[in-house]
């Protein structure tokens, strides 16, 4: 529910730039040309000997000590010299600092006074070599020297110069800031003398050491996109690096890189690459989606191609750059997962979890929604978890962070590795403590149930150690860590304490949660995942008090916490607390139609539970609103409520042109489901219910839904037309179900189509709904249908809300199971209830859309792996001709030798349940094509063959009065799979 994005070691030192390149040659060289003129015989004989190629660390220092004194001249080369090599060879900094020789160089530039006649090229020279090897003795000094030079005749490869030594010093006092404004201050004055190489050279030199000079960097580049065909791949990296740094966008550079063909670009090797991509990506949402968009696509096959010169952080850079940007290309991030694996490469714990990250992160995913598609490589994630437990001393808390969230988003319970992690994790929660990394650890283990108890316990002491304040200062810390205690269920009595102090007393959590009116997508996420683990935790008062604040304030919480409150109303028989919450989702409904179909639901729970004084100060508000209805015409009857005053009309709904329909632009650019807005499409339902379905008249109803599809053309999840045939055939050969269980009540279709025929043995509908909106129009569609004695709404989703049919059904009472939720959850779901002894001995479980998007698990466990015998209805989408779906029938069987085994679902099938998921949650915000549904159902039916999932098949027909009829084999038929 959260995004988590890895700090990149991208920043790391860039390669070395050659300062001085010569105007005749283009050679380029670290040191100056020899200035033969005014040198004697033997500065210049010192000098050869000194640069010579050939040359160790200990043969310059040897050399300098012979010749010993040296000239101004001859001193700073010798200096450059031996950082140069060091930084070549690898050498410790030690082995150069703590060499006498080298401190004699050192005291020669500091005693003498040499440094003060130095040119600024000699001194930037001899500055960068001291911070390259990290001695920092001489520096304040030659910095301070340097900034007195700096407008008094320096050339722009001297201010280049001194920049870069300044970033390879790692220093970050005033001094250094003083020195870099002055740099700036003549850099811009000179900027038309720049070169190429020094434009680049202070670029990334400014932004290394975290200087916002946003006016030098725009010049700059503005002069790298006037001389573009001048720069080679490393200028241009290192000038687009630069900016991403400082978070500056610069449209036209940008446009140029990403225009230009690699193989035009000189010099562009994995290095510059890696830094180019990562630099887009983070710049994504700044620079123009286009342009990037070019990029990546162009030089994709590029990195295919070039893939094993990539070293592992070139590999992690470029990973992480392509899933940022939500490029998802699967042969590409094969490719490149396989090169990381190969054995003799060198990798660290930063590489491995930016790699994980980029895999969990890779692909679509929506503004609306938080939830991320990612790309599930079992292999490739079973890899890096070995590497995890080789490395696991060497992580950072950030590391573990952002692995572990990695693994929880792919749903890939590695045991030993989080094992392994959650040791670490213990032995840096005391001293490297941050809130968001433990937040996001424990997120983790709870997102895949695996409680490590000691983890959990010593998390809670240091929390309670430091305070709960600390952890809400951000409010989505609080949010996963408590989350995460009470989905695993641990209640460590002191941190449940403070939880109580905090929520009952100071409450500044709900300030902080609250700072940003009306709540934004992220503050609602962390909302409904507050009030359900409050539940679980046992903390009941925090959330009414919790409540009364969003009431008093008249903030709409959302449909996700609004849904966890019913639960807990509806689990502790709290009605007046429903009422509660469903006066709020009336009073805060984004629209009027919505809103009127809300206080409608609110007053038939009111007349439900019997309280006729809330139901009648209900309908006086819709009157007082001008809401009146069909509907609220009925309930004033039932309720005994005087006569309305203001007319009776229809809800409130406008309907839209075609292309209006389900999408919309808002403020910020970004399309929207109107779905998700304002509920239009169920709105629109009731509105066609209450005006062309005859009270009482379900069939009339039924057509007046199906007209609003059909005139309307959008389409409702509806179990109509064939899937409905097949729910009559299914409540046919149970013969007279006394209890039907259906999870995805929707808009009440299904409900009460099943509702209809059982009224008349006495049968009964528990319809479970997470989406308290659709509840509410369900809950008038039902009242309308004349069925609410038939029909029992519960709201929450269904994880929960299973527990609660033990505590209030007989055992074995349940004869019709009807799952028309997320298909990737139906096998759990299946498995809970099975768990409870619920199921009748001739229970028949029906499963909708289990082919599009799919349930692959509930479909390999009822076909090929438990107790049961299934067959499916080959069928088209209602109201979508050319897409197949299936409708799955499955009946228990007990005495199957099969009950007791343990539900195992293959790697393959997970594996396909997570491709099924990523193409759902796209379509919940992006639209997906019929054609793309169609391919998607073929390979779902392709590689449902080869897990083994063979059901029998049945095709549906017409009657003579071209109503749909389904012959379902009875149960005990030797079914034999299609084909």
């Amino acid at each position: 529910r959260f995004l988590v994005t890895p700090c990149l070691a991208n920043s790391a030192a860039m390669p070395p730039v050659m300062p001085y390149v010569s105007s005749l040659t283009g050679d380029a060289s670290f040191y100056p040309p020899l200035r033969k003129k005014g040198r004697n015989e033997r500065s210049v004989t010192i000098h050869r000997l000194i640069v010579a190629n050939e040359n160790t660390v200990d043969d310059v220092l040897r050399l300098a000590m012979e010749w010993m004194p040296l000239d101004a001249d001859n001193l700073a080369t010798a200096i450059h010299k031996v950082a140069k090599l060091r930084r070549n060879t690898g050498a410790r900094f030690e082995a150069i600092t703590e060499d006498p020789r080298w401190a004699r160089l050192i005291d020669e530039v500091m005693e003498n006074g040499t440094a003060f006649i130095w040119s600024m090229r000699l001194l930037s020279l001899a500055a960068w070599a001291a911070a390259s090897v990290r001695d920092r003795r001489v520096l304040p000094m030659l910095f301070d020297i340097a900034g007195k030079r700096c407008s008094v005749g320096a050339v722009p490869q001297d201010l280049s110069t001194i920049a870069w030594a300044v970033a390879t010093a790692r220093t970050r006092d005033q001094s250094v800031y003083a020195l870099l404004a002055k740099v700036s201050e003549e850099s811009q004055k000179k900027v038309d003398e720049f070169i190429p190489q020094d434009i680049a050279m202070c670029a990334w030199a400014f932004a290394k050491v975290a200087c916002r000079d946003n006016k030098l960097l725009r010049l700059f580049a503005d002069k790298s996109v006037e001389r573009a065909s001048e720069l080679n791949g490393q200028n241009l990296a290192n000038v687009i690096w630069s900016l991403a740094t400082i978070r500056e966008t610069h449209e036209p550079l940008m446009t140029i890189i990403a225009r230009t063909p690699a193989d035009m670009i000189q010099g562009l090797g994995p290095q510059e690459y890696s830094n180019i991509v990562w630099s887009f990506a983070t710049l994504k949402g700044l620079a123009k989606w286009t342009d990037a968009e070019i990029l990546f696509r162009r030089t994709a096959p590029r990195v295919v191609q070039t893939a094993d010169r990539l070293d592992s952080q070139h590999l992690a850079n470029i990973t992480w750059a392509y899933a940022k940007i939500s490029h998802r290309d699967d042969g590409l991030f094969f490719v490149l997962s396989r090169e990381a694996m190969r054995g003799e490469r060198q990798i660290n714990p930063l590489n491995l979890a930016n790699l994980s990250w980029a895999f969990a992160s890779a692909g679509w995913h929506g503004e609306m929604s938080t939830r991320r598609i990612g790309l599930r490589d079992p292999e490739f994630m079973d890899w890096i978890a070995l590497k995890t437990i080789e490395h696991l001393q060497s992580f950072t808390p950030q590391n573990c962070s952002n692995l572990v969230w990695a693994y929880a988003t792919l749903r890939i319970p590695h045991v030993d590795m989080f094992s392994s992690m959650a040791v670490q994790v213990q032995s840096w929660l005391t001293k490297d403590f941050d809130p968001q990394h433990l937040s996001n650890v424990l997120w983790s283990y709870a997102k895949l149930h695996l409680c490590d108890r000691p983890l959990f316990e010593a998390a809670a002491d240091e929390i309670v150690n430091r305070g709960l304040d600390y952890m809400s200062r951000t409010p989505q810390n609080i949010s996963n860590t408590i989350w995460a205690f009470g989905t695993v269920n641990v209640r460590p009595p002191s941190l449940l304490a403070a939880l109580e102090r905090e929520f009952m007393g100071t409450f500044s959590y709900y300030g902080r949660l609250t700072e940003t009116r009306p709540l934004t997508k992220s503050s609602r996420a962390q909302l409904a995942m507050t009030v359900i683990s409050l539940h679980r935790l046992g903390l009941t008062q925090c959330i009414w008090r919790l409540f009364e604040r969003l009431a008093a304030d008249g903030l709409q919480a959302g449909g996700e916490a609004y849904s966890n409150f019913l639960f807990v109303c509806g689990q502790n028989n709290d009605h007046q607390h429903e009422l509660d919450v469903l006066e709020q989702m009336a009073k805060t409904a984004h629209t009027r139609g919505l809103q009127g179909g809300t206080w409608n639901s609110f007053v038939i729970k009111a007349l439900q539970v019997g309280d006729v004084g809330r139901a009648r100060k209900g309908l006086q508000i819709i009157d007082d609103e001008k809401l009146n209805t069909p509907m609220a015409e009925h309930l004033r009857q039932r309720a005994g409520a005087p006569p309305a005053k203001n007319p009776i009309g229809m809800i409130e709904w406008r309907r839209r042109e075609k292309d209006e329909h389900e999408w919309v632009t808002n403020a910020q650019g970004f399309s929207l489901r109107l779905n998700k807005i304002e509920y239009y499409k169920e709105v629109g339902t009731m509105h066609y219910i209450l005006g062309h379905g005859a009270q009482n008249d379900l069939p009339s109803i039924h057509r007046a839904i199906e007209s609003f599809t059909r005139e309307q053309e959008l389409w409702l999840k509806l179990a109509g037309d064939e899937k409905g045939a097949v729910l009559d055939e299914v409540i046919k050969m149970q013969d007279k179900p006394r209890l039907v269980v259906e999870v995805g009540l929707y808009v009440g279709y299904s409900s009460t189509r099943m509702a209809s025929q059982m009224k008349a043995w006495g049968g009964k509908v528990i319809s479970m709904e997470v989406d308290p909106f659709h509840a509410v129009i369900a809950r008038n569609t039902i009242e309308w249908a004349g069925l609410s004695d038939y029909v029992e709404i519960w709201c929450g989703h269904s994880e929960n809300l299973i527990p609660r049919l033990r505590e209030r059904l007989p055992e074995k009472s349940i004869d019709i199971l009807f799952f028309d939720q997320q298909g990737t959850k139906m096998h759990t779901d299946l498995e809970a209830i099975r768990s409870l002894n619920l199921l009748s001995d001739k229970c028949c479980v029906v499963g909708d859309n289990v082919l599009r998007p799919g349930s692959p698990q509930f479909m390999y466990w009822t076909c090929a792996g438990g107790p049961w015998e299934t067959q499916i209805v080959s069928l088209k989408e209602y109201k979508q001709e050319v897409v197949e779906d299936w409708m799955s029938i499955s009946f228990y069987q007990p005495d199957s030798p099969k009950v007791g085994l343990p539900m195992v679902i293959p790697v393959s099938v997970e594996q396909l349940a997570h491709d099924t998921d990523g193409i759902r949650w796209q379509s919940v915000e992006s639209k997906v094509s019929e054609d793309q549904w169609d391919s998607h159902s073929q390979r779902m039916r392709k590689e449902f063959w080869k897990a083994g999932i063979r059901p029998h098949e049945v095709v549906p027909t017409l009657d003579e009065h071209g109503r749909s009829r389904v012959a379902l084999k009875p149960k005990g038929t030797n079914l034999l799979p299609a084909g």
